[in-house]
C-alpha cells in the first residue's frame, strides 16, 4: 500500500430482511482502491451511540481516504433505522452486525474483513462473529462491555446523575430522587428504553463472549489500567504471536452521559490507533 489518500464519496444505504430494515452510510474511496479489505463499525448503546457519532463518521472518512471501504450502520429499531425502540436485545442486534457485513460484502467484495465495535458495540461484534458467513481478519474492541452487570449499573449511575441534575433547580423532588435507591438494573438509561431481554442478556455476559469470537486476530483498545486475568490468560490461549493484540487507551471519555452538550469527540490518538491496525489486515 502506498502513503497516498484518496477522495472519497458517501453513500447513504438500506439493507436488511423486509421486516428488519435498517439503514447505514457508506465511505468509500474513489476511484476505488486495490487493496481488497473493508471495516465494518458497530455502534454503541443508546446516549453513547450518539456521542460516538463524530468519530465513527470521522473514523470511516479516514479508513475510505486509505483505501478501506467502511459502513457505519444503525441496528435495527436504533438511530435512523426504523422500528420500535423499545424491543431491542443483543440477539437480534448480532444479527443486525452480520447483515451489515453482507452488504458490505454485496458493495465491495472484499478479500479482508474487519469490524470494530465501540462499548456494547464490542460484545455485538463477539456475539455475531460466530454466525457470519465469512472470515473476520481482525475485530477492534474499543471499549469493550465484558461484564454486563457492571455496565448495567453503570447505566444506572448515569441515569440517576442526568435526572438529578435535570432538577438541579427543584429542590424538593431532587431530594426525593437523591433518597431513592440506585436501580441495579435500569428499565431505562439516558431516555433510552433497556428492555427486559436486553437486561437478562447482558446479566449473563462476562469475558467468555470475547473468549469465543470467532476472527484470526483480536485487538482490544482499552482504557489505561492494569490487564484484567482474563486478557491475560486468553492472550497467552489463542495461537500465534499476533493473533491477541492489547493497546491502551487514555482518552478518558465518559461515553454513558448526556452533559457534554453539542459538543463533538473525536480522540485524534485513538482514531490514529485504529487506521494502521485495520490496515495491518492485509499484510
Amino acid at each position: 500500500m502506498t502513503g497516498a489518500l484518496h477522495q472519497i464519496a458517501r453513500q447513504p444505504v438500506r439493507f436488511g430482511p423486509a421486516d428488519r430494515q435498517m439503514v447505514g452510510m457508506y465511505h468509500f474511496p474513489r476511484p476505488a482502491a486495490p487493496q481488497g479489505i473493508t471495516a465494518l463499525l458497530c455502534s454503541p448503546f443508546g446516549q453513547e451511540a450518539i456521542r460516538a457519532h463524530r468519530v465513527f463518521t470521522v473514523l470511516a472518512d479516514r479508513l475510505a481516504q486509505r483505501g478501506v471501504p467502511t459502513l457505519r450502520f444503525d441496528y435495527h429499531g436504533t438511530g435512523d433505522s426504523p422500528g420500535a425502540d423499545d424491543v431491542g436485545e443483543m440477539e437480534g442486534w448480532a444479527a443486525d452486525v452480520v447483515a451489515a457485513q453482507d452488504k458490505l460484502d454485496a458493495l465491495a467484495r472484499p478479500a479482508h474483513r474487519v469490524w470494530i465495535g465501540l462499548r456494547l458495540g464490542a460484545l455485538l461484534c463477539a456475539k455475531a462473529s460466530r454466525a457470519a458467513s465469512a472470515t473476520l481478519d481482525t475485530i477492534v474492541f474499543w471499549d469493550p462491555v465484558v461484564d454486563g452487570g457492571s455496565y448495567l449499573r453503570e447505566l444506572a449511575r448515569a441515569d440517576r446523575e442526568a435526572r438529578l441534575g435535570a432538577l438541579s433547580l427543584d429542590a424538593a423532588k431532587y431530594r426525593r430522587l437523591a433518597c431513592e435507591p440506585l436501580p441495579a438494573e435500569p428499565s431505562e438509561a439516558l431516555g433510552f428504553p433497556v428492555t427486559d431481554s436486553l437486561r437478562r442478556q447482558l446479566r449473563d455476559t462476562r469475558e467468555q463472549a470475547f473468549i469465543e469470537a470467532h476472527c484470526a486476530r483480536a485487538v482490544f483498545a482499552m482504557p489505561d489500567a492494569q490487564e484484567p486475568a482474563w486478557l491475560t490468560g486468553l492472550r497467552s490461549a489463542r495461537a500465534g504471536a499476533d493473533a491477541t493484540a492489547v493497546h491502551r487507551i487514555d482518552d478518558g471519555i465518559d461515553w454513558a452521559t448526556n452533559d457534554a452538550g453539542g459538543t463533538t469527540i473525536a480522540p485524534a490518538r485513538t482514531v490514529g490507533l485504529i487506521v494502521p491496525v485495520v490496515l495491518e489486515a492485509i499484510r
